[in-house]
């Protein structure tokens, strides 16, 4: 099953790209960009750390390298994340690059055949956050699930 799976992130497509993060040579992640099918050129951004890398910065740094391609090589002008709610590390990534903080959205993923809650920010290009500084308005951790304006 493994196999299959790596066979199709590298198989070429129009819809998906995937790029391997490493540092110093070792396996750090795994992000990509995948096209929604909108006029405006859009599409959605994805990522994974490897548990022993979290906490480094490693995938701030590919997410805005990621972006700069979405918006200055493809052209897109929207580029939207979603994670868990509660996912922090992965809110606080997307926030270093710029996104806005994250909004609820009750049932918004699918999980193993269930549906979760989950967050949801887009980025715009031209946005002041847009070339990787932090995202437009501050947020702090008050309860899982719970974002708080500071």
């Amino acid at each position: 099953m493994a196999r299959e799976y790596l066979e199709g992130l590298l198989r070429p497509s129009s819809t998906f790209a995937s790029w391997a993060v490493e540092l110093d040579g070792a396996y750090a992640g795994t992000i990509d960009l995948r096209v929604m099918p909108v006029d405006a050129g859009a599409g959605d951004l994805g990522f994974v750390t490897h548990p022993a890398l979290r906490g480094r910065g490693v995938m701030s740094q590919a997410v805005r390298l990621v972006l700069g391609h979405a918006f200055d090589t493809l052209g897109w002008q929207l580029v939207r994340w979603q994670a868990h709610a509660g996912n922090w590390a992965s809110a606080k990534t997307v926030w270093r690059s710029g996104f806005p903080i994250p909004t609820f959205v009750p049932d918004l993923l699918v999980e193993r055949g269930r549906m979760v809650d989950g967050w949801l920010s887009t980025l715009h290009a031209g946005w002041p956050g847009s070339r990787g500084q932090p995202g437009r308005t501050g947020w702090r951790p008050s309860a899982p699930g719970d974002l708080s304006r500071q």
